[in-house]
């Protein structure tokens, strides 16, 4: 409700109005928004700048060690896992030609060498083991044209290493050798093997190492497929031993 009234002020008839509002009336309010603070309030879920620098060097350490134990484990961990299976039993075939120089019977000279085909089944085999060394044998049966060969071997082999170990479990052509014959190899080189290392190769038929060294390759050989290999070569000049004899 509005109400205005005229009166007379002073002489020089100024009018003022007055105006009289009823306490119902809506009165017009003009919001306005509290002034932005000079220091706004991190949000809840960020954390201060101070403390991310305080854990910078523990996340910058921590990812330093796990590098330096990967790299560790890469070279000394995995490496001594790699050995030589307990489960190995496996038999290979060769085939190839045998050059005869002795007649069988009289074991005189043959005038003119006789060249026969020749086969070649060779079965290694663990029979038991630990995580150092297995005990391995290696039966060879050897067929030349009308002559049948039986060789039978055991090795006390370790795992790590490839290289024999002395002990009562070898045995040369079926009998039971007390020999030297530790750290050597035969059945199988040792990881990582190069064509300029040399290895100490045991020989069946003198009882002895005998180094092989000159190797050419990896290359691969006619009639291997998907290997490559590496050749060495050999000289012995020690008499046959009573095993090999007997």
């Amino acid at each position: 409700m509005v109400r205005a009234d005229e009166r007379p002020l002073h002489p020089r008839r100024t009018t003022r109005w007055e105006v009289l509002m009823s306490i119902d009336t809506h009165l017009p309010i003009d919001r306005e928004d509290a002034p932005p603070s000079a220091h706004p309030p991190a949000p809840v879920e960020e954390h201060p700048p101070g403390r991310h620098r305080r854990n910078h060097p523990w996340l910058v350490g921590t990812g330093t060690l796990l590098v330096i134990l990967a790299v560790v484990f890469a070279l000394v961990g995995i490496p001594a896992f790699v050995r030589f299976p307990l489960n190995t039993d496996r038999t290979i075939r060769y085939n190839g030609t045998f050059t005869l120089y002795v007649n069988q019977s009289t074991l005189e000279p043959l005038a003119t060498p006789t060249v026969l085909p020749m086969t070649i089944s060779r079965l290694v085999k663990v029979t038991k083991g630990s995580f150092a060394t297995a005990v391995v044998i290696e039966q060879d049966t050897i067929r030349s044209g009308p002559l049948t060969l039986h060789q039978n071997f055991q090795y006390l082999l370790n795992r790590r290493t490839m290289a024999f170990e002395n002990g009562p479990e070898t045995m040369m052509f079926g009998q039971s050798a007390k020999t030297n014959i530790a750290g050597s190899y035969r059945l199988n080189f040792p990881l990582g093997s190069t064509a300029s290392g040399t290895y100490p190769m045991w020989s069946i038929m003198t009882d002895t190492a005998a180094v092989v060294t000159r190797g050419r390759g990896p290359q691969a050989l006619q009639g291997v497929s998907g290997v490559k290999v590496i050749e060495f070569s050999s000289q012995t000049a020690a008499p046959a031993s009573p095993y090999y004899r007997n």
